[in-house]
């Protein structure tokens, strides 16, 4: 377990953080990511 938590550790040290602050420093970039993941996941549907 504790092999578990080092490495979700590692992951949020090493690969969150810096995709946060690049998020952070490119916002525009960001919304438009959102909208793409957004509009990729309900295509399918007939909502929009």
């Amino acid at each position: 377990m504790d092999r578990v938590e080092k490495l979700f550790d590692m992951v949020l040290r090493y690969v969150l953080e810096p995709g946060l602050n690049w998020v952070i420093h490119h916002p525009i970039v960001s919304v438009v990511v959102v909208f793409v993941l957004v509009y990729w996941s309900v295509r399918g549907y007939r909502m929009l």
